[in-house]
């Protein structure tokens, strides 16, 4: 069945006194304003703005089309970092992560904790290089260096995030990697 945002859009006005958040389906930025600046058009119909956007799969396959997120929704600078500053800053969170103090999981015993994998942490920042020359190439270092350590052919047996996405690293062109994505607004 098709999504019905026309429904969620005149729940708005319906229960005033309750807060909408679509979710689904939303694969734009473009898309995300209508919905929530009362651009919304259903049968030659303008509905009212929902109160906010969920944004899910399109972002997990283009992480960066939220570069721009706070300059065209909120109208305010992007933080403008770099693909190189974000895959450092995400190297600091898995190390986080996979702290002593990092989030942990009891498995099926009862008893034992398990960290957040380095392959689930991996995956989900795949596609950080979507657009880069080397995109590929970046994607399948993640994997080959990954199954590398895991195996034991290469280095530890329990690979660091930090040294998979270093060598990955090495495939894409600094100047892509340095280039700032997103927009700065004069105030």
């Amino acid at each position: 069945s098709s999504l019905k945002y026309e429904v969620v859009h005149r729940l708005v006005n319906d229960f005033p006194e309750l807060k909408f958040i679509l979710n689904g389906g939303i694969l734009t930025l473009n898309q995300a304003k209508q919905h929530m600046n009362g651009d919304y058009i259903y049968e030659d119909e303008i509905l009212p703005p929902v109160h906010g956007v969920m944004i899910g799969r399109a972002v997990y396959n283009n992480p960066l089309m939220l570069s721009t997120a706070d300059s065209e929704i909120f109208h305010t600078s992007d933080p403008c970092l770099t693909r190189r500053e974000i895959l450092y800053n995400y190297i600091d969170y898995c190390e986080d992560i996979q702290s002593d103090n990092g989030i942990k999981r009891i498995c099926s015993d009862g008893k034992t904790e398990q960290r957040v994998s380095t392959s689930i942490l991996l995956n989900a920042m795949r596609n950080i290089s979507n657009g880069m020359r080397g995109s590929t190439k970046f994607k399948q270092s993640l994997n080959d260096l990954y199954v590398e350590r895991v195996t034991g052919r290469v280095g530890f047996l329990y690979p660091s995030p930090r040294e998979i996405i270093e060598g990955a690293m090495d495939c894409l062109l600094d100047h892509e990697l340095d280039a700032p994505l997103g927009n700065k607004i004069d105030p």
